[in-house]
């Protein structure tokens, strides 16, 4: 037998397809969020990989994507100021590595979300669960909730939507966190949206000008989104 794991799901489409950057759809994903964290902190399972580790290599700046069109060798001329901003980020949340993992669902995005009335009535891709740095997960959610190309929106959130995403989620889980902590939240952020537009930049022949990206990365300072 192969060492792995076998999931099965049963493919639902009820409820309809929302914005995320309307603040009651943002709840109820934020919302959801604390209640997922709460479900699985029950679940002790030791096996489940760190995805954090692999996409985010302390040795360097960043891995290659997987996928051929996001080469980041074949395109590597003219990125030292998109990598200026991804080491700030690092510089920051690299500062204490000993933070606490938990399991949640690593792509948290409006793409796998359907609502209906005032509640969400599914949620996709759970084969993304995984055991993460917590201010990570956090940090990866809120700059990427509203990440949709099933109907016309901004792909990104603002810095004012992501702060706000982590208030909610805050006060739903009951979580505190610090000012230090807020700042590893933010650069964690920041790490993602400069990745994304590393990406962008490999794909569009050396530039971000004129992509859904463009707008966040320019908001970044100092390592932070917000």
């Amino acid at each position: 037998f192969l060492d792995c794991s076998l999931q099965l799901e049963e493919y639902s489409i009820c409820g309809e397809y929302r914005d995320s950057h309307n603040l009651e759809t943002m709840t109820l994903q934020a919302e959801s969020l604390a209640q997922l964290h709460c479900l699985l902190s029950a679940y002790k399972e030791e096996s489940i990989g760190d995805v954090a580790e692999k996409l985010i290599p302390g040795d360097k700046v960043w891995d290659n994507p997987p996928q051929a069109v996001f080469n980041f060798d074949m395109h590597n001329s003219g990125d030292e100021w998109i990598k200026g901003k991804a080491l700030a980020a690092k510089m920051i949340f690299e500062q204490d590595g000993n933070r606490k993992k938990i399991l949640s669902h690593e792509d948290w995005s409006n793409k796998h979300f359907r609502f209906q009335e005032n509640k969400v009535s599914i949620i996709y891709d759970w084969d993304s669960i995984a055991r993460i740095d917590e201010l990570y997960t956090i940090g990866l959610a809120c700059s990427t909730f509203t990440a949709t190309w099933y109907f016309p929106t901004k792909i990104f959130p603002t810095k004012d939507e992501s702060a706000r995403f982590v208030d909610i989620y805050s006060n739903a889980s009951g979580r505190r966190y610090s000012k230090d902590e807020k700042e590893v939240i933010s650069s964690y952020a920041a790490y993602t949206i400069v990745y994304i537009a590393r990406c962008a930049f490999a794909q569009n022949n050396g530039t971000i000008k004129g992509s859904d990206i463009e707008t966040p990365f320019d908001q970044i300072k100092n390592g932070m989104y917000f």
